[in-house]
């Protein structure tokens, strides 16, 4: 990860002034992103079109959870699921996953910790399993796009919880949409951004502090009220990231650009 204010982020900001100078349309994935190319910017249009999902193949599926959560053992247990890139010297920190569920588990939370992703599984669980989480609470796996509906429908929870980097305040990214199309309620961090803000504005499930000391309560309180707040969470996607509704936004950029 770059530093802020090192020569190569200063490089890299320098070429982004310039291509925000210089384009015929600038898109942001976030209003946190859109709001700071106004802030270098004032006099540029600046379009928001957030990360998109498909709502209508990746959605809550009640026999594939059923049947996932039977077949792993999974029936009593809390999942807590993390989609997509992992490591140590990343912004999505598999430290930071380690710390909120050494937390998860203390607090008497009878959990599980699903992960999913394509990087290296060793290095994630010798990581995970130094910190004290037993093999028995954990799940390493790989999944295609279509499975990636059974095992999100077989969660109870999605994982964003981020590194400080010099631009976390505009951060959503692709996995939250996904988690949010399933039903799922997302956990956060203040490092996730733009998806923090909106969790909190919006409900959409719990933002975490490293010095929680009422995890349980509030892990409760969203569980007390979990169909509710699936339904919730699914509506939110299909309303504001589904894509159909953004993929018509970038036509009509382009239609506007040429005239049509």
């Amino acid at each position: 990860m770059w530093k802020l204010n090192s020569k190569i982020f200063l490089e890299w900001k320098r070429i982004e002034n310039l291509i925000l100078n210089k384009a015929d349309a600038v898109i942001g994935v976030s209003k946190p992103m859109v709001e700071k190319y106004r802030e270098i910017n004032p006099t540029k249009a600046i379009s928001y079109i957030p990360c998109c999902v498909d709502t209508n193949l990746l959605t809550f599926d009640v026999p594939l959870r059923e049947a996932i959560r039977k077949k792993y053992g999974w029936t009593d247990k809390i999942v807590f699921s993390y989609v997509g890139s992992i490591g140590i010297n990343h912004w999505n920190n598999i430290n930071q996953y380690a710390k909120f569920f050494e937390q998860v588990i203390s607090s008497g939370i009878n959990a599980h910790l699903l992960i999913i992703t394509k990087d290296n599984r060793i290095l994630i669980e010798e990581t995970l399993r130094s910190r004290g989480i037993k093999p028995e609470s954990l799940s390493i796996i790989e999944a295609s796009s279509t499975e990636m509906k059974g095992w999100l429908s077989a969660s109870d929870f999605g994982l964003q919880l981020m590194t400080k980097t010099a631009d976390y305040e505009t951060r959503l990214g692709v996995k939250f949409v996904e988690y949010l199309s399933v039903g799922l309620p997302v956990i956060v961090n203040v490092f996730a951004g733009a998806a923090a803000r909106l969790v909190r504005e919006n409900n959409l499930g719990l933002l975490w502090d490293e010095t929680e000391k009422i995890l349980q309560e509030k892990i409760s309180s969203l569980l007390s009220d979990s169909e509710h707040l699936r339904e919730q969470c699914m509506t939110y996607a299909q309303e504001n990231f589904d894509v159909k509704k953004c993929s018509f936004a970038y036509r009509k950029i382009y239609h506007d650009l040429l005239g049509l």
